[in-house]
């Protein structure tokens, strides 16, 4: 049952809505961030003035509040681990962002200045390193790094912020032992294998791969994409549960069409998704003052409008392109790398052209990670105030991902109040995308046998010719129920009265007829099921009357 209220007043001024529900049981942990930037000689004395502007900018508390995630940083040379010593003084390792790691990054940042080469590769493999670092109370891993190593949560999410203004020009700096390791990663990308689930092959003959892949890099020097997919394909934290959660911003399959080529790629490897649910490394690239445009100087694949439009982003999804040798080139041709990194680890290249928009580019990607929020969030209603007995346990989830939700029905275990993973209305069988789940209401509403006009939904109206203002009455959530000011109401978009009300109405309760996959101009819904935003299941004992 959906239980609604409609406004009399249509007139009245709007409301800042919740997009989260209070209180809820799970809420996704604050993401590792680790930002890697360039101070190489190249980046002269002005360009590291923007740097630090930027950075200080990008990363104020306005911006970046307390505690909405977890902070590392390095650079190219003046500090190039982590943790590190040198401008570093040896308090650059993932922290929780509070006052105090705040203040820290500050005073790394007032340090930056141009020095040595562009060693982009040793940074790189610096970041994917250290998120392989061994379970610990120094972990980036741990519950709160530095300080309580317990409970680990297998389900937070690791991001790289990669700065650089320039192609890579140096890969002697290492030691022995990092630059043997990195160089044993090879030609990742163009190598077929396992990805870190254990069970998905990444096929280097397959039309969905053809993106990601180039014959270029070797066990003599891995190229930087070679790395970036890398530490996103592997599993950097085997004992823990694959329970990242996934990011699909694209649903379904997707048809690519490049001179005359067209090829259909898999949800799983579009690279606007994020499928990895093991623990993995996300690259966001920006690309400052020469890096931000190769198109005019350069054999490789033109860059379009952003990461996944325009320029030769078909033609590299249909094969039709490919990448140029990122080893042999010159400096100059080297740097649309930045843009194969972003794809090949299911993440983003920000152009920054220009010192006005560098701070820009950082947000940027600062905010594609704060908007990441495609797990769902839950909350637990008990039907029972004892475990102690048999009891069933209701779980609400919300989807930000597509403003969806459901509803499961569970069993309680007598004595330990442990609730089975089997849903008390059934099973919804596994397919070849897709595990096993519970029925849930969603499940139930979205079968092709549901009919919307059958569903009982209540709302709400003040009763005609009544001295009570407050005095209302429950009535059906159905055209001829409603007050003609509440019918009005429906008939409105924006300011303008278009009499689409009963559609409108038609669509809240479930009709699908009026999407614009139908030819209507309703938006689609990838579930009938609404979201459930600041509310909790209410358990009512017995079966609901029949009149």
């Amino acid at each position: 049952m959906l239980a609604m209220t409609l406004a009399v007043n249509a007139g009245a001024a709007p409301i800042t809505l919740s997009t989260a529900p209070a209180g809820t049981a799970f809420r996704q942990p604050a993401p590792n961030v680790i930002v890697s930037v360039d101070d190489s000689r190249s980046m002269d004395v002005s360009g590291m003035a923007t740097l630090r502007s930027a950075l200080k900018d990008t990363f104020s508390e306005a911006n970046v509040p307390d505690g909405s995630i977890r902070l590392a940083w390095q650079a190219m040379t003046g500090c190039y681990t982590i943790p590190a010593g040198g401008d570093c003084k040896g308090q650059n390792a993932l922290r929780v962002l509070d006052a105090t790691q705040r203040d820290r990054f500050r005073h790394w940042i007032d340090t930056l200045a141009p020095q040595g080469a562009t060693p982009s590769h040793r940074m790189l493999f610096n970041a994917g390193q250290y998120l392989k670092s061994a379970p610990g109370v120094d972990s980036p891993w741990a519950s709160v790094p530095g300080a309580r190593q317990e409970p680990i949560l297998s389900c937070r999410k690791a991001y790289n912020l990669f700065m650089t203004d320039g192609g890579w020009n140096d890969t002697a700096s290492w030691s022995a032992a990092d630059s043997a390791a990195a160089r044993a990663i090879g030609n990742s990308d163009g190598t077929a294998g396992t990805l870190g689930d254990g069970k998905t092959v990444y096929d280097v003959a397959s039309d969905s791969t053809a993106i990601y892949r180039d014959a270029f890099g070797a066990n003599a020097l891995p190229t930087l994409s070679d790395l970036a997919f890398h530490y996103w394909a592997t599993d950097l934290q085997p004992t823990l549960a694959n329970d990242v959660p996934a990011k699909i911003v694209h649903k379904g399959d997707q048809t690519f069409t490049s001179n005359g080529a067209s090829k259909t790629i898999r949800e799983f490897w579009n690279p606007r998704n994020d499928p990895a649910t093991w623990q993995h490394m996300t690259t966001y690239t920006v690309g400052f003052n020469d890096a931000a445009n190769w198109n005019a100087s350069s054999a490789a694949p033109k860059f379009g409008t952003d990461t996944w439009t325009g320029g030769d982003y078909a033609a590299l999804m249909t094969g039709r392109a490919g990448w140029t040798d990122a080893i042999g080139a010159d400096e100059t041709t080297r740097m649309p790398e930045l843009w194969h990194m972003a794809l090949n680890s299911r993440g983003k290249f920000v152009p920054a052209p220009t010192a006005s928009s560098l701070a820009a580019a950082f947000k940027d990607i600062l905010d594609s990670i704060a908007a990441d929020k495609s797990a769902p969030i839950s909350s637990v209603s008990v039907s029972a105030s004892s475990t102690r007995l048999d009891a069933a346990m209701f779980a609400s989830t919300y989807d930000p991902s597509n403003w969806s939700g459901a509803i499961t029905a569970h069993k309680l275990a007598a004595g330990t109040g442990i609730a089975s993973s089997d849903g008390l209305w059934g099973t919804v069988p596994a397919t070849a995308t897709s595990p096993a789940k519970p029925v849930s209401t969603a499940t139930l509403m979205d079968d092709p046998a549901f009919s919307p006009n059958t569903r009982v939904v209540m709302s709400a109206r003040r009763p005609a010719a009544t001295g009570d203002s407050t005095a209302v009455n429950g009535i059906s959530f159905v055209w001829s129920a409603l007050a003609t000011a509440q019918q009005r109401a429906l008939d409105t978009s924006g300011d303008a009265v278009d009499g689409q009300g009963k559609q409108r109405l038609a669509f809240v309760r479930g009709d699908r007829s009026d999407e614009e996959s139908s030819g209507g101009s309703f938006r689609n819904r990838d579930s009938r099921h609404g979201d459930v935003v600041n509310s909790r299941p209410w358990y009512v004992a017995g079966r609901a009357s029949a009149g």
